[in-house]
């Protein structure tokens, strides 16, 4: 059985004329997806601010968020399926966290929720001489595991040679992962490649919803060795502007645009390396007025990039999904001086949407 929380991210699709022509999925997070904990208090924090400026009855275009508790209650569910009240909860966390607010606000909802549990916080680090196998058992400080939930271990500079054994060891218990290493893979560029080609989604969903999901995907290519790679090679070398060159990485930061996309592609161009990559069609939000805060910069209104989270949990194994909700949202914005939107790389800000 494997848990997940997942959150896919969108942004508003515009034509050369400005006019918003749908939505299209940026990607779909299924590791460490942060921010469902602070995604509520942004909220609260913008109604606080409308009510100080005597807008009474603005906060109504808010819409309510309960990602906290949705995120947490899909732990739990994981928790009741594991089946054993004495066991615990295991954070995978990183050996300095930054995101510390986030990761708290979570755990706190679970013991909102129930007060039994015990949530353990772990590094890698820690679990090298914490974790042990007891038949398939997990234990971690001598006590079995329910969840294991990583919120760490998603870039290469995270995991040491020596945590992979500790990865493995994990996976190989029955304790219920969030996410697996399937579900942790069903994440990745490739996979998000190959479920945007005609008669894959069709696999899984009815045809006619398959046809709504299609639409909002944006145009996906291959950079694998042969003639469909050499031909999207070419055209990221020949119109770079409209593509984003994509590798494996997860955390913000790693994606390629313009001249950056331009310059690498061609100087991968006839080599196995291109490989690690997909290109992706530039999608095109339309620029909203917005007012970033930043540390030791002064307020200012400007034009911004807001892009949508939506958060879900789900758990299931091979035969059956137990647990499939939505579970809130997410708005992060930028300056359209950045072209990545990723928070903890310090890109761009959390937000709320409001519906006029």
């Amino acid at each position: 059985m494997s848990l997940g929380l997942i959150r896919s991210d969108y942004l508003l699709n515009s034509d050369s004329n400005g006019r918003i022509t749908g939505i299209k999925q940026v990607e779909n997070n299924t590791i460490a997806s942060s921010f469902g904990g602070l995604a509520p208090v942004v909220r609260e924090l913008h109604e606080f601010v409308l009510e100080r400026l005597g807008l009474k009855g603005f906060e109504s275009k808010l819409p309510t968020n309960q990602s906290v508790f949705t995120l947490a209650q899909g732990i739990i569910s994981a928790w009741d399926a594991y089946a054993n009240t004495s066991a615990v909860i295991l954070f995978v966390v990183e050996d300095v966290t930054y995101n510390i607010c986030d990761q708290r606000a979570l755990e706190y909802a679970i013991l909102e929720y129930e007060s039994r549990l015990e949530v353990l916080r772990c590094s890698f680090k820690e679990l090298r001489t914490c974790a042990v196998l007891k038949g398939r058992t997990l234990l971690v400080k001598n006590k079995e595991v329910a969840v294991v939930y990583y919120r760490t271990g998603y870039m290469p500079d995270q995991l040491e040679p020596e945590d992979w054994e500790v990865r493995l060891l994990m996976e190989r218990s029955t304790a219920i992962k969030c996410p697996s290493a399937g579900l942790h893979l069903a994440g990745t560029k490739k996979v998000q490649l190959y479920l945007s080609k005609p008669g894959v989604l069709e696999r899984f969903v009815k045809n006619e919803i398959a046809e709504q999901l299609r639409e909002l995907f944006a145009g996906q290519h291959s950079l694998e060795m042969g003639p469909e790679g050499d031909e999207a090679v070419q055209m990221g070398i020949k119109n770079p502007d409209k593509y984003v060159l994509k590798p494996e990485r997860e955390g913000g930061g790693n994606n390629l645009y313009g001249e950056d996309l331009k310059n690498l592609l061609e100087e991968i161009q006839d080599s196995e390396k291109r490989k690690a990559y997909i290109l992706m069609e530039r999608i095109n939000p339309p620029l909203i007025p917005n007012c970033i805060i930043r540390r030791d910069n002064k307020p200012e209104i400007t034009n911004v990039i807001s892009e949508l989270g939506i958060f879900g949990t789900i758990l299931g194994n091979k035969e059956d999904i137990y647990v499939n909700n939505l579970a809130g949202h997410l708005i992060r914005s930028k300056g359209i001086d950045t072209a990545e939107c990723g928070i903890a790389a310090g890109f761009g800000a959390l937000d709320s949407p409001f519906f006029e």
